[in-house]
């Protein structure tokens, strides 16, 4: 999902603040279940050209929606 860098934690925005010149960023975030049945979720931000890959960690429990993905990168 594509949102404004402004909605990221303080230190992701600054980061593309500082490498990039853009405003939005793409924030990806995939439900599954490993292989014990537990639930989790691979987290990745990037910018949207591709360039800049910030971000990427597994988390456990699924998400929902990006407010949910937001609040897990604080």
């Amino acid at each position: 999902m594509i949102v404004q860098i402004n909605r990221l934690p303080t230190y992701m925005n600054t980061y593309f603040q500082k490498h990039t010149d853009i405003i939005e960023v793409n924030v990806r975030w995939n439900n599954y279940c490993d292989e014990e049945g537990k639930h989790c979720c691979k987290i990745s931000v990037d910018s949207v050209d591709g360039n800049v890959n910030y971000y990427y960690d597994e988390v456990w429990d699924n998400i929902e929606n990006i407010e949910e993905v937001l609040e897990e990168l604080k």
